[in-house]
């Protein structure tokens, strides 16, 4: 993973989770991940997917840790130069995860 990327940027908030006992359960969403093959196959591999779970506009981190008043939190990364936008299903899914009181972040860098 390229330093200065998001998924750099992901992987150094993962890394530096494992310093902490009480981040031992923040874990990813691959919903960005990038599927392998031809059109065809990459279809079918999402429709799999899909099928299994997979919703877009999930975001990228999850902390399943209750810290009043929040019962967790998600957070987004983003691009690190900052013009990373959420889309708007992630918007429709900060939205209600903030009203079923969450903590929802959209951080562009690890630190």
């Amino acid at each position: 993973m390229l330093q200065g990327s998001e998924a750099g940027e992901q992987a150094a908030v993962i890394q530096w989770s494992l310093m902490y006992d009480k981040l031992k359960w923040l874990h990813a969403i691959p919903n960005g991940a990038f599927l392998a093959g031809d059109k065809k196959r990459r279809a079918a591999q999402m429709a799999k997917l899909k099928g299994q779970g997979l919703k877009v506009g999930v975001l990228d981190l999850f902390l399943p840790v209750v810290m009043p008043p929040y019962h967790g939190l998600y957070i987004e990364m983003k691009r690190p130069d900052g013009k990373g936008k959420l889309t708007p299903e992630q918007k429709d899914f900060r939205d209600h995860c903030e009203l079923q009181g969450y903590k929802v972040l959209k951080c562009d860098t690890a630190g």
